[in-house]
């Protein structure tokens, strides 16, 4: 009896393991600054925790990272971030729907990055704050002298 409780435990734990699929997953996309032009050179990363997915682009702003097997989770979809050159430039949550089976073994997802010139608004109302606060303290300091 004993042992007919330990092989049924064996199988349900054995077919819990082999339901978790690890997802060998790989990014690709285009990589353009503010004007429109590609980024050539430039250094990508894709990180999800402590698994980097490397990339460097090509002279048309391309770039394909290498196929890698995600071993901190069963599911590709999750939180990402992406690094140009060292500096984070975007985190992004992508959906396991997000992904297309590229070849026998490895799933991609599309992220392209467009550099966006900030908006006026961001650029001229600290500078505006910043020169009524100058032109308010020197108005206060020729009143007291």
């Amino acid at each position: 009896m004993v042992g007919l409780v330990l092989l049924s435990a064996m199988v349900v734990l054995v077919g819990t393991a082999a339901a978790t699929e690890r997802y060998p997953i790989k990014f690709g996309g285009y990589l353009t600054d503010a004007e429109g032009k590609n980024l050539y050179p430039a250094h990508v990363q894709i990180t999800r925790g402590n698994i980097i997915w490397p990339a460097d682009t090509n002279s048309d702003g391309s770039y394909v990272t290498l196929c890698i097997q995600d071993t901190e989770s069963d599911s590709k979809a999750g939180q990402y971030d992406m690094y140009i050159d060292g500096e984070h430039v975007q985190t992004r949550d992508i959906g396991a729907n997000e992904f297309a089976k590229d070849g026998p073994c490895c799933w991609i997802c599309q992220w392209n990055r467009h550099a966006q010139i900030p908006e006026f608004s961001t650029i001229a109302i600290p500078i505006i704050s910043i020169l009524g606060l100058l032109f308010f303290f020197n108005r206060r300091k020729h009143k007291k002298e």
